[in-house]
Order: structure tokens, then C-alpha cells, then sequence
């Protein structure tokens, strides 16, 4: 009605049951509009309104039954396919790229959180209580039933995950269990992969039973790396294997954070043309060449034909080794999936019931040296024996354990390389509440590693992966010596920067950065990686109510992410000859600052570059 909208294209949601009416509406030109019709669970749309384009150009839930099958595709278009996305009106909080973590530096192998509105649903709830491969240790697997589906968020409701603890489950998850609802399409799905947790889906004769045939198709045949299996019965031998190759897994979460792109890309540029052609007409002036709609509305991944069958088994195989550009993941240092993980962390987190991890509410607890040193050991060690604990990252009642905060500068005071969205958030609201001179942080653990250890493996890659040949490694590793290079002017950056091998950058790393946590944190508990205990971190921390008798000594290194053999050969560790060669007043600085952390006692420069040569 308003003469200065009249020119602009229309789209309007519509349910089945009520597309008849707007199509026969003489207030709307449904030629020209774009009706998308959605809540069709059930494929129950009649055909002679969704088998085609005319009427309904879009629609949500995918069914080959409306793909037209026989028709001319020159003449007839089948609907486009609209996928449901993440329920952001439940999840407010939206998962940013600085918020993902790698496989193998996540809590739970798996989640399952569901509503048990089908049969299919609680049979794999029980298979999950019941199977001795998933009792064996459930501390690995968060399962939670709702009691029923939710429209709206239900954070207050008895029986519910709240919407803020749901998103840290799907980001400290590798799997995310997909079971099918009223439809195998759920919001669940989208949600997983957003937060870079692998969904696994099944193709069992309930899917193959429902209405909407082939629901998966548009998944499937565009090359998403989900993990398909035939039945839920598969899950145990199918999780072990996965789980066996974190390098594999790795490369699978990395393709499925990339698909996720390549796929809303497709589906975003195709409606847009979809809309303006249906309102303007093909090849009208007002539609940008640069949109490519003339190949995008004939062809699309995401329209399939019936001669394309779905097979699980081809459905499953990998993407190509080649990693793609921008990969949003940062792998911990030195570590891997945690050897011993704890108990669930719930929304209430302490160490018990009546003492908070930290007994002043202005500073958070922290963990912090030189990349490379191991300290997600020690956040995966803290979080076995109950006490929260956060890696590159802060949240409340938890140990921040991070190489990072050992530089809070002022640059830095609105985002950290590698720190979660929500993390940087809660970390401002905390530093709001500080008097002048107080530090964030405290108490505070420096933690050290031999220094020839740190040099030998930043040399290598500054990454968890330990080898820049590998895409996602080469990334991080340049992310890392930026944020280096802003806090220790020696070590330059960008055109004037010093070889990626460069035996001088690492050993200035290892040198400065460790003065730098001197002087940032003068009274901080100085801990040796190699002779560390549980009791001993647990102490130093100064945390109240944990009886660090009861504690056990060991903290588990994480072998995974020590450099690979293959590293190792092309770049040899470094010697203390090597780097007196290189630099004898830096060899010299750095030997004694060795010395002064406990290493290399009793012994001279001298001595220790003629024995290890």
C-alpha cells in the first residue's frame, strides 16, 4: 500500500496451509513476490504448490519429491532449498571464529542434548547409558534429556541446559549426536558446525521412512564432512576410529568449518538472485552483473535431481588434504586432547560448594609463560581433579591459563589473538571493577621449560602442530610471532622480519618474554615444566578448599602436539653450541636466566656447549 515500497521486491514467510490464499491474493502479485514456505516438517505441502517455482520459490526442509523431477529445468524450476541456520533468538550469544577451539583441545569427545519427541531419540539415549564402551568413562561425554521441545529459550525452566551452557558444550565438544526430531533437518545441526563440533547424523530406515525423502541431500551432495552412518549401532566402533587420528580429525573439523562457508555463500548468493529475478526479471538492468544470477539460477549445488543417490559410504570420505585459506582454528601449544578429562562443568562452577576458585572477586588466577611450554597440560590437569580451568582464555570461577596474558597491555585491552569473544568480554567487565595499581590477575604461576626446549620447538612452528607445512600450523604460527613482535621490539615483524627458522628469533622469544612476565608479575610462583606436580600447581595457586594431599602428583604431557619426527630431522633441536655460534652475549643471557629458574645448576656455558654438542 505504500506507493514508495511498491518497487521493491517482496518476501514473505508462509506456512503450507495458508500459501493458497496468499497466492490467490490480489494485494501481492505472487509472481513477482517470494513466498518461502516454512514448518513443513512433514513434506505435506501439496504438489500442486510446491513442485515447482511458480507459487513457492522457497521452502524449508528438503524432499526430493519436490525437486520436479521430470520437468525441463529450462523451463520448470523446482523450489529452492532455504537450510533452518542456528537459532540465534535462543543463542544470543553468536559463536565468533576466536571462540573455536581444535579437536584434540576439547572436553567431550561427544554431546547429545535432546527433547525425546521420537522413538529413534531415546533408543540412542539408552544405547548411550547402557553400551560399556561409553560407561567406561562418561566423564568424556556430556548427555542431557530435556523434557520436551522449547520454542522460545527456557534458561529458567527445571530440566533445561541454559542457552549460554549449551554454547560452551558445542565448543568443547568434538561430536555433536544429530538424531532425527519430527524432521532429520534440525536447528542443532547448523548450530554444531557453527561452533566447529562434528555433527553425526544416521541414515537408518527412519530416515529413509520419512516424508521428506533425501532430507540430508543438500548436506550430503555438497561434500559436508559430517560423520553418516547407517545406524546409531555404529557409533562405538565408528567414534573409536575417529578418535584413534586426531591428526585426520583435525583436517576433518578444518574441511567442515570451510564447507560451512562455501555452503551459506552458495545459498545467500543464490536467494539474492532468486529475488531479484523473480521481482525485476532475468537479465533486467537493475540487477548487478557482478551477482552472476544467469549461472547461479540454472545451476546450484544445492538443487538436486533423482538420479543422484545418496550413499553413506561415499557420503563419509574425505575432503582434500589441501586446507583451504582463513581457517578460524588455533591449536593449543604442546598439548592434545586432554589425557585425563573431568567431570562436566555445569554454569555454577567451583571447587565446592562454599569456596570460589579465588577468594577475591577483582582477580582471576593465571598460568602463564613462554608458547611451547605446555600449558594446556596443566589447564587439562586442573579440570581432572575439579577445578575449572580455561585455556587462552577467562571466565568466571576459573584458572585462566594462558601465554597470552602475560603481556596485558593496553592494546590489547579489546581483543587478544586467540581469545574467545566471550572471554575478552568478561575480561573488560573484570577489569572495570579493578582499583588503581591492581593487577587482573593473581595469584600468578610462571611457568617455565628448559630454555633450549622452547627455542628448538618455536623455531619449528609456533603452533600446536609443531610444522608449518601444514596450513593451518602456518597460520597460527605467523599470528603468534605478531603479537610477539607488538610486546619485544627486537624481534621485527612483517617485511624486516628474521628467517621463519631463525635460531635468533626463537632464543629472543624465549629470553624477553620471560622478563616480561618477571616484570609484569613480580611476585609470581616460579614452577619448572619438568619437575611440576599437581600438588604443587594446586598450591601455588593458592586455592582454597582442595586438600592437595589427595591430589595425585602426575600432570600428563600431551605427546600429540610435541613436534613430529619428521620436524625433528629438518630442524634438529638446538644446542647451547648452535646458539653461542649464533650469538654469544645472547647464549650468555640466556644461560643465566636458565640458571636463575634452576636449570643447568652448578655447570658453565663453557662446560655444557662442549657435552652437548
Amino acid at each position: 500500500k505504500n506507493t514508495k515500497c511498491k518497487d521493491l521486491p517482496i518476501i514473505k514467510m508462509v506456512f503450507q496451509k495458508d500459501l493458497p490464499s496468499w497466492v490467490s491474493s490480489k494485494s501481492i502479485d505472487y509472481r513477482k513476490a517470494t513466498y518461502i514456505v516454512h514448518g513443513d516438517e512433514f513434506c505435506r505441502c501439496p504438489n500442486k504448490y510446491c513442485s515447482t517455482d511458480e507459487f513457492a520459490p522457497v521452502r524449508q526442509y528438503y524432499s526430493r519429491k519436490y525437486d520436479n523431477i521430470d520437468a525441463d529445468i529450462d523451463t520448470v524450476t523446482p523450489p529452492m532449498y532455504m537450510p533452518l541456520g542456528p537459532r540465534y533468538d535462543v543463542v544470543t550469544n553468536r559463536i565468533e571464529e576466536d571462540d573455536l577451539k581444535p579437536s584434540q583441545n576439547r572436553q567431550y569427545y561427544l554431546n547429545f542434548i535432546a527433547s525425546p519427541t521420537n522413538t529413534d531419540r531415546r533408543s540412542l539415549l539408552n544405547m548411550l547409558k547402557e553400551n560399556p564402551y561409553f560407561a567406561k568413562d562418561s566423564s568424556k561425554y556430556f548427555v542431557h534429556m530435556t523434557p520436551g521441545w522449547s520454542k522460545m529459550s527456557a534458561d529458567n525452566a527445571a530440566g533445561y541446559i541454559k542457552a549460554e551452557q549449551y554454547r560452551e558444550i558445542l565448543l568443547e565438544s568434538i561430536f555433536t549426536l544429530c538424531p532425527a526430531g519430527h524432521n532429520s533437518e534440525a536447528f542443532r545441526i547448523f548450530e554444531a558446525v557453527e561452533a566447529g563440533s562434528i555433527p553425526v547424523i544416521a541414515l537408518n530406515e527412519g530416515y529413509k521412512r520419512h516424508a521428506c525423502e533425501d532430507s540430508f541431500a543438500p548436506f550430503l551432495k555438497t561434500g559436508a564432512p559430517f560423520v553418516v552412518l547407517n545406524d546409531w549401532k555404529e557409533l562405538p566402533e565408528v567414534l573409536e576410529s575417529l578418535i584413534s587420528n586426531p591428526e585426520e580429525l583435525m583436517k576433518r573439523q578444518e574441511s567442515l568449518l570451510q564447507w560451512n562457508k562455501r555452503f551459506w555463500i552458495e545459498t545467500t548468493s543464490r536467494f539474492e538472485c532468486l529475488v531479484l529475478e523473480r521481482h525485476f526479471g532475468k537479465d533486467n538492468p537493475h540487477i548487478p552483473e557482478t551477482l552472476g544470477c544467469s549461472s547461479k539460477w540454472k545451476a546450484s549445488a544445492l538443487t538436486l535431481r533423482k538420479s543422484e543417490t545418496i550413499n553413506s559410504e561415499t557420503a563419509i570420505q574425505e575432503q582434500t588434504e589441501e586446507n583451504e585459506k582463513d581457517s578460524p582454528l588455533q591449536v593449543d601449544e604442546t598439548e592434545t586432547v586432554p589425557t585425563a578429562l573431568g567431570k562436566p562443568e555445569t554454569a555454577d562452577v567451583s571447587i565446592d560448594a562454599n569456596t570460589p576458585v579465588n577468594h577475591n572477586p577483582s582477580t582471576t588466577p593465571l598460568i602463564t609463560g613462554c608458547g611451547r611450554s605446555g600449558t594446556l597440560s596443566l589447564a587439562s590437569y586442573l579440570k581432572s581433579v575439579g577445578i575449572p580451568a580455561i585455556h587462552e582464555g577467562m571466565k568466571e570461577g576459573a584458572v585462566s591459563v594462558s601465554w597470552l596474558y602475560a603481556a596485558p597491555d593496553s592494546k590489547y585491552l579489546s581483543k587478544y589473538p586467540f581469545e574467545p569473544v566471550s572471554s575478552a568480554k568478561y575480561r573488560k567487565e573484570k577489569q572495570k571493577l579493578l582499583r588503581p595499581g591492581e593487577s587482573l590477575f593473581g595469584p600468578v604461576v610462571h611457568l617455565v621449560r628448559h630454555p633450549l626446549k622452547v627455542i628448538s620447538s618455536t623455531r619449528r612452528c609456533f603452533c600446536g602442530r609443531g610444522m608449518r607445512t601444514f596450513e593451518l600450523g602456518r597460520k597460527s604460527d605467523l599470528r603468534s610471532w605478531k603479537f610477539v613482535a607488538k610486546h619485544i621490539p627486537s624481534i621485527a615483524y612483517g617485511a624486516t622480519a628474521m628467517r621463519l627458522d631463525s635460531v635468533e628469533r626463537s632464543a629472543l622469544y624465549w629470553l624477553h618474554w620471560n622478563k616480561l612476565i618477571m616484570k609484569n608479575f613480580p611476585g609470581a610462583v616460579v614452577l619448572q615444566l619438568e619437575t611440576i606436580t599437581g600438588p604443587k600447581l594446586v598450591t601455588a595457586l593458592n586455592l582454597k578448599g582442595k586438600n592437595t594431599t589427595e591430589l595425585p602428583d602426575e600432570i600428563r604431557s600431551a605427546a600429540f602436539h610435541t613436534s613430529p619426527l619428521k620436524e625433528k630431522k629438518k630442524l634438529p633441536d638446538v644446542t647451547w653450541s648452535q646458539l653461542r655460534s649464533v650469538s654469544a652475549s645472547l647464549a650468555e643471557a640466556i644461560f643465566n636466566l636458565a640458571q636463575h629458574f634452576g636449570y643447568e645448576k652448578s655447570k658453565t656455558l663453557d662446560e655444557v656447549s662442549i657435552s652437548r654438542r
